[in-house]
Parts: structure tokens; C-alpha cells; sequence
């Protein structure tokens, strides 16, 4: 989120240097209202999930934030990976300020490929796909810790999966993770008997990989939690804080390991999953 607030922050710096006032409560700094806006937001062909955005009002400059990403532009055509009703927000800008207001466009199929993250992780309907911890037996190792970049799994501190009762007692080893498309990227983490743990999103940022240095990737992306965190979230060497980004090592149909590089550059914290049948 901080890095769309600082995105925004210099869209708008630009524009203020450029787009000329709509009337003179705008040379005063008064904002356009919201009634001023002429949008359009439709998909291409019936319930598609390729979508245009158009911003018709003059001399306004526009900041599209469509959940799975954000655009500039005036006009666009993006692919959406939700499905149902999904909430489109616009900003405009000029030097009077900025307005907003949501646009909601209903997606029934997903006949446009998006990037594969989406549906590995939250599956192709709107059930989403439910993740726990990667275990058969008791005496596997879960959760912990081990070196970077040599390790992509728990080597030095390792939690069974007979310990994630004792080692979080909140979700402990039944409670699991949903990550579904409806209307938008949707994390929710629930406790063995189905009691909500905690409501979120969720964002993905493949472009941020982490070398090993013979050529080879330590990660191939990041997965970000927004408002939540994974079954235990925490990372035990920085103070216990919540980790909301963290390294993605694995992610297929039925695994996803995660990890989270230690500031003294050696050391790495695990987190191993696999999709709920």
C-alpha cells in the first residue's frame, strides 16, 4: 500500500504542474465533486473479465485501482482475475485537489488468461482454495528456521507439525488459510472449528526475486498479506513482529513455501503449506 501512496503522491505532482484549473474554485482549492466524473467501466463482451476503464472528464488525470493492480492511464484495457461483482476505484487529479468514487463491474468467466499466481493460489471458482500446514505425519517439520540462500526449507529450528498447537495456539496445526477471487483478492484465516481468525487481502509481486548467485532463484516472488497474516506470522528473530510480505520459494497446484530473509543476511524463516483436500 505504501508504495501506491507514493506512486500517487508524484501523479499527482505531475499533474498539478500541468493540467489547467476546471473552474475557479479550482484555483481557490476547491476539489471537483464526485457528480462531475464522467467514467466508463464495462467488460469487453457479457460477464468478461477483460475490462475497460475510460476517463472521459476534461482536464483531470486519473488513478485506476483495480485490486489486482493500478493504471494511469486515461483509457485501459486490464484482465481482471475475480470473478462477481469487482469494485473498481478512481481518483482524479488536478490542482485542486483529488475526488474518488467506486465503479463496480460483474465478471461471470474468466475467458481472458491472467497471470497463473492468481488461480494457484485461489483456485478457478468462487469456493477459492483452502491452504494448511504441509504435513502426513506429526514428526514432519512445518515451520523454522535455516540459512540463506542454501536452504529453502525449515534446517536449523524445526517445528513439527505435532508442535503448532504449543507454537500457536490461536490457529494451531487445523486452522487454515482461504485465498478466493470474489470481487476481489480475499484472505481469510480460520481457526480448526471454522471461527474467523482474521479477514484481509492479498497481492502478489513476481517481479521481486531473490537471486542465489550461480544464476539460480532463492525465490521467484513476493505474497503480501494486507490486514492479516499467514498461520504463524511471526518472525521469532525480529521481536515477534506480524510479516505481512514474504518470499514465495514454491508455489504449484498443491504446495506453497514461503520464507522471510533475516536482516543479518544469513538467515531465513520457513513456512511450509499444501492445498486442503
Amino acid at each position: 500500500m505504501n508504495k501506491i501512496k507514493i506512486y500517487l503522491c508524484a501523479v499527482i505532482a505531475c499533474i498539478m504542474v500541468s493540467c489547467d484549473p476546471i473552474e475557479n474554485r479550482d484555483e481557490m482549492g476547491g476539489v471537483l465533486q464526485e457528480s462531475d466524473l464522467q467514467l466508463e467501466v464495462y467488460s469487453s463482451s457479457e460477464g468478461s473479465n477483460q475490462v475497460i476503464f475510460a476517463n472521459n472528464t476534461p482536464n483531470i488525470g486519473s488513478h485506476w485501482n483495480y485490486g489486482s493492480g493500478i493504471s494511469i492511464r486515461q483509457r485501459d484495457t486490464v484482465l481482471l482475475p475475480f470473478l462477481g461483482d469487482t469494485k473498481v476505484t478512481f481518483t482524479g487529479i488536478c490542482s485542486g485537489g483529488t475526488v474518488s468514487t467506486t465503479r463496480t463491474v460483474k465478471i461471470d468467466k474468466l475467458d481472458h488468461p491472467t497471470e497463473k499466481e492468481w488461480t494457484l493460489l485461489a483456485g478457478t471458482d468462487s469456493n477459492g482454495k483452502v491452504w494448511m500446514w504441509d504435513y502426513d505425519e506429526l514428526t514432519d517439520g512445518v515451520w523454522g528456521s535455516g540459512g540463506y540462500p542454501g536452504d529453502s526449507a525449515p534446517a536449523w529450528f524445526v517445528a513439527k507439525a505435532g508442535d503448532m498447537d504449543e507454537q500457536d495456539p490461536d490457529a494451531g496445526l487445523e486452522g487454515t488459510m482461504l485465498f478466493d477471487l470474489n470481487g476481489a483478492a480475499n484472505f481469510t484465516k480460520r481457526k480448526k472449528d471454522g471461527t474467523i481468525l482474521e479477514k484481509g487481502s492479498f497481492q502478489f509481486d513476481m517481479s521481486k526475486k531473490k537471486e542465489k548467485g550461480d544464476g539460480t532463484f532463492w525465490s521467484i516472488g513476493t505474497l503480501t498479506i494486507i490486514d492479516g497474516s499467514v498461520l504463524k506470522g511471526v518472525s521469532p528473530n525480529e521481536g515477534g513482529i506480524t510479516v505481512h510480505e514474504l518470499d514465495i520459494l514454491t508455489l504449484t497446484q498443491d504446495k506453497l513455501v514461503l520464507g522471510r530473509v533475516m536482516p543479518n543476511g544469513w538467515e531465513a524463516w520457513f513456512w511450509c503449506f499444501k492445498a486442503k483436500k
